[in-house]
């Protein structure tokens, strides 16, 4: 009688088998924990991801932190270098983000003349310096001074004067409680009575301000000094 050969079982592809060797492997090492005083390091596999066994303590590599490691090229369990921050599968690990810093972008005054007007040839000059006095950020010269009455600033009536930017890029934070110097030049005599503020805008849309009231302003060269808070 022909005997039927039997069919042994297959078995399987030498890099599916290790592939399983490496996920066995990783499963085993999860149900570990790390002696005291060790920190449990991830497992790098070149190719694919599987989940490492969490950092613990300081000085855990950021490839620990992200709960990944790599396969390797020959499905076997690798032990992986700090420096590895992201993964070929798994979700990257995010670099954490940079806030653009405010950096100077305009400039302005504007004025509210009181009950004692700016004859029209009368100009405004005006620095506005970083606290400590080093650095010009913006300023104006002679400006609103012409032949006719088109620059007058009549009683009871508001001016914006748009000023250089002499610092473009200046950080916001170099520009806290910046100062201002501000004086006017005079053909014959001419006192000029207002309120001033002087804004700084900056790249993210914020601002600083400093202002004065009630500053008076007598005749050449007459001048005022004010800072922001």
């Amino acid at each position: 009688m022909r005997r039927i050969p039997t069919l042994s079982a297959r078995r399987p592809r030498r890099s599916t088998r290790l592939v399983l060797e490496a996920l066995e492997q990783h499963l085993v090492l999860s149900t570990l924990s790390p002696l005291p005083g060790k920190v449990a390091q991830p497992i790098v596999l070149h190719g694919a991801v599987v989940p490492s066994p969490p950092p613990e303590g300081p000085g855990s590599s950021s490839a620990a932190a992200s709960g990944h490691a790599i396969l390797g090229h020959r499905g076997m369990a690798e032990r992986g270098s700090p420096a590895v921050t992201t993964t070929l599968f798994g979700p990257p690990i995010l670099a954490t983000p940079v806030t653009p810093v405010p950096r100077l972008v305009r400039a302005e005054l504007f004025t509210h003349t009181n009950n004692d007007n700016k004859d029209h040839d009368t100009g405004i000059y005006l620095s506005v310096t970083t606290a400590d006095g080093r650095t010009l950020l913006a300023g104006r010269s002679n400006a609103d001074n012409s032949g006719d009455d088109s620059t007058e600033y009549n009683d009871y009536s508001d001016h914006t004067v748009p000023l250089t930017v002499w610092a473009p890029g200046a950080q916001k934070t170099q520009s806290g409680q910046f100062r201002v110097h501000l004086w006017q030049r005079t053909h014959g005599n001419d006192t000029w009575k207002f309120n001033a503020q002087v804004s700084l805008d900056f790249s993210d849309g914020t601002n600083l301000v400093a202002s004065r009231d009630n500053i008076v302003l007598k005749n050449n060269n007459a001048s005022i000094d004010f800072q922001a808070p």
